[in-house]
């Protein structure tokens, strides 16, 4: 199948950026989320970070976070599980912040 060609003028010029709504929007899912952050505790955060791939490294499995903070993987299970409701719950308690 050849490659996608623009069909008009409409298509060669249309603007695929979000438009000024869906880039406020993601400004502030991003300072919430932020907030939410930095809130939790230093441990938490590091699970958190690990887990999601957060500081542009690959994401990394509970079983690897456990060996690498030298913890159980059932405590880490755990804290990561907190962290995510404490985050979640944050959010929701302050969504216009």
């Amino acid at each position: 199948m050849p490659p996608h060609k623009p069909h008009g003028l409409n298509d060669a010029c249309r603007d695929h950026r979000p438009g000024p709504v869906e880039a406020a929007l993601a400004s502030e899912t991003r300072q919430r989320l932020t907030a939410a952050l930095d809130a939790l505790a230093d441990v938490e955060l590091q699970i958190v970070t690990l887990r999601f791939g957060l500081a542009g490294s690959r994401p990394r499995s509970i079983t690897c976070i456990a060996k690498i903070l030298r913890m159980r993987q059932e405590d880490a299970e755990a804290m990561l599980e907190a962290a995510l409701r404490q985050m979640r719950n944050d959010i929701d308690r302050n969504p216009g912040e």
